[in-house]
């Protein structure tokens, strides 16, 4: 199996289908939002604001993962932020990998904001 694949399926397994909120939720999740600027999420101009919201932040993630695998340095240079950020969610560094010769190592879980 590819290693980004493996990956990808190791997130995922985070959470069960039943706990991970499906698009609905989450454009729902941006009307909320937009409700609590003050704004009327149904009013010309907003009304297609949730959806395009999701498919940024499914565009954002697909990206930002495809850089993370394809040019892990590069991204760590660039973004490093971003790039600590998807180590963590991935659980493993293939920027630190490629500097110690392809040996993967998996990341541990620095978090320590609750």
């Amino acid at each position: 199996m590819n290693p980004n694949v493996h990956a990808l399926n190791r997130a995922r397994t985070s959470l069960s289908a039943a706990q991970r909120p499906d698009r609905a939720e989450v454009e729902s999740a941006v009307r909320t939002i937009i409700r609590w600027t003050g704004e009327d999420p149904d009013r010309d101009g907003l009304r297609e604001t949730p959806a395009r919201v999701t498919r940024s932040l499914e565009e954002f993630f697909a990206v930002g993962a495809e850089a993370f695998f394809v040019a892990p340095e590069d991204l760590e240079r660039e973004e490093p932020d971003l790039y600590r950020l998807l180590a963590e969610f991935f659980r493993q560094d293939p920027a630190r990998d490629k500097r110690n010769g392809g040996r993967e190592a998996p990341v541990a879980a620095e978090r320590s904001d609750g």
